[in-house]
Parts: structure tokens; sequence; C-alpha cells
């Protein structure tokens, strides 16, 4: 019935967390899905999944402002005009980025 232990050998409440769930609203169906799947499948822990489901929305909200600042439409025109600063890794500097200034003005 389950792929791992990771649930069957629980107590219920124990291991998943509303948290947990809380994060993965606002992802669309196939993220979801594959933040889902890592955590069955044993690649992920459910922090590491967590985690995951954060960096994901946090990534579409940069890319969403990338677009209003940039006054382009859509993403694939943004990858076109902006080949430097489109890149995953370049994206991925303003999760760093954000959380760290979160943490000092939260």
């Amino acid at each position: 019935m389950y792929r791992n232990d990771l649930v069957k050998n629980t107590k219920p409440g124990k291991q998943l967390k509303q948290s947990f769930f809380m994060n993965l609203q606002g992802l669309s169906d196939e993220d979801r899905l594959t933040v889902l799947t890592s955590v069955t499948d044993g690649n992920r822990t459910i922090k590491e999944a967590e985690q995951d489901a954060r960096n994901t929305k946090l990534l579409k909200e940069i890319k969403r402002k990338f677009l209003k600042t940039t006054k382009v439409l859509t993403w694939e025109e943004a990858e076109v005009r902006f080949p430097q600063h489109t890149t995953e890794a370049a994206l991925r500097e303003f999760i760093t980025t954000r959380k760290t200034k979160c943490r000092q003005a939260c």
C-alpha cells in the first residue's frame, strides 16, 4: 500500500504537520505533485520538500516581479531579452537575498 515506511510506521499527526500542507497551497498541480512525489519516493525528507515548496513559490514571485519591472509580457520573451538574468542560478540568488532580508526585518 505504501511506497516506503515514511507514513506506514508513524503515528497519525506525528510526521506530517499542517504547516507542510500550507506550504503546498498556491503551487500548480505539477509543482505540488513534484514535491509530494519526491517525499514518497524517498528522495527528499519532509523538511526538504517543505523548503522546496517555499522556494518554488518564491521563484514564481520573483519571475512575476521581474516581468513587471522589465515590462515584458511573457517569461519566454524575458529569457530572450535578458538571458544572463533569467537563469535558474541568477534567480535563486534573489531567493537567498529575500530570506536574509526577511530574517533581519521581520
